[in-house]
């Protein structure tokens, strides 16, 4: 990784696949089945802490 012109390395243990953050992250979420009750956790890497964070998605209303 590169940031603010220094190199630092990524050495992380992900324990499994990762979903990638980034611009187009709001798009692929709401591809999931947000009915009511729906949950579902994943993994996103911080990569200026380089630690592995558990994320949890839960729909808890649906606007109609």
């Amino acid at each position: 990784m590169s940031m603010n012109g220094q190199a630092k390395p990524i050495a992380v243990d992900l324990g499994g696949a990762v979903f990638g953050d980034g611009a187009g992250s709001f798009d692929v979420l709401a591809t999931l089945p947000l009915a009511e009750g729906y949950a579902t956790s994943f993994r996103n890497l911080d990569l200026q802490k380089q630690k592995l964070e558990l994320k949890n998605l839960k729909v808890v209303g649906v606007r109609v």
